[in-house]
This record gives structure tokens, sequence and C-alpha cells, in this order.
């Protein structure tokens, strides 16, 4: 089965000048063995940049996070996704120009397919958030 996932933005409110926010990407495989050497990029839309510190992490079992600071991508390489669980992926994300507001929700999409893993088991919908 597919692994599924979600995005979620804490605060969930992001403004030009104001702090970052820190972004949670959660992955769950549904199936009843490990996913290992799990792979994704998450491409940010206009608007959004890593943080000047981005402070990633993962608890991907062995996953190293890459998240620059100032670019517009965030990828995992080397995770394992835990048998009937779940593991998450967290960078902090700022707003691309620091003196406009961001008034508007922008989505921030994992296309389909990205996720790569050993096994074979990718995502086959886009895992997806708004802030």
């Amino acid at each position: 089965a597919p692994v599924t996932g979600n995005k979620t933005f804490s605060p969930n409110n992001l403004h030009g000048n104001g702090s970052p926010t820190t972004m949670t990407i959660t992955l769950t495989n549904p199936n009843v063995f490990l996913l290992t050497n799990a792979a994704l990029t998450d491409p940010l839309p206009a608007g959004l940049r890593v943080a000047a510190t981005p402070t990633a992490s993962t608890t991907c079992g062995g996953g190293t996070v890459t998240a620059v600071a100032g670019s517009t991508s965030v990828s995992l390489s080397g995770g394992a996704i835990p048998a009937s669980g779940s593991c998450t992926i967290t960078v902090r994300i700022e707003a691309s120009s620091p003196n406009n507001a961001q008034d508007s929700n922008v989505t921030n999409s994992i296309p389909a397919n990205n996720l790569t893993t050993t096994e074979g088991v990718t995502n086959a919908s886009a895992i997806q958030g708004s802030v």
C-alpha cells in the first residue's frame, strides 16, 4: 500500500516580517514491513524559503534532512519509515520577501510518487498543507 502523509505548520500564519513557522511533514507507512532508504524532495512554493536557522530534523531512522538556509527545497535521504507507523521531518520556513506580508494562504505540496524507497513503495497522492 502507498505511503500517506500530511503537513502542518506551527504557527499556521506566516507574515513577511514575522517569525518563521515550523513545518512538520508526517509520513505514514500502512504496510507491515519497514520501508528503507526513504528519500523525497519538497519543492517550496513561491513566497516561501528555508529559514535562516533551519533547525532541520527527522525521526525517520537514520535519515538526513537537507534544508539550506534561503533555499527553496527540503529533502530527506536515507530514512526509514517504521512498519505500520510513521515518522516526521521538521524544518523552519519563512516568507521569501521579509518586507512583504504574505496575506494569502500558500499551499506547499510534495508531488505524488516523489517518495522513493528500496521496497518500491511511494506516495500515490500529493502530501500537502497550507500556511
